[in-house]
């Protein structure tokens, strides 16, 4: 905290403030632009279109009582390479 006369902060201080206020939004605003310009539009390129969906294989679950596919739940499958 700094004890200043009133008329320094408006007349020196609080317009200081403003300027560096306004020069960091350009700042900011500039390097905002220029990143979604160069790295989230920079693939134009058309999406690739599939015929058919991707399809999620079911895992085969290893137990005391046998195997089995069981979806969603957690144990040791025949698929780990350790």
């Amino acid at each position: 905290m700094v004890r200043v006369p009133k008329s320094f902060v408006t007349e020196t201080l609080w317009p200081e403030f403003e300027d560096l206020n306004r020069t960091l939004h350009t700042y900011l605003d500039e390097v905002t632009d220029r990143v979604i310009r160069e790295e989230v539009h920079k693939d134009t390129s058309e999406p690739e279109i599939r015929s058919e969906p991707r399809s999620i294989a079911a895992a085969t679950i290893v137990s005391e009582e046998g195997e089995g596919a069981i979806p969603g739940v957690r144990g040791r499958t025949g698929n780990e390479a350790f």
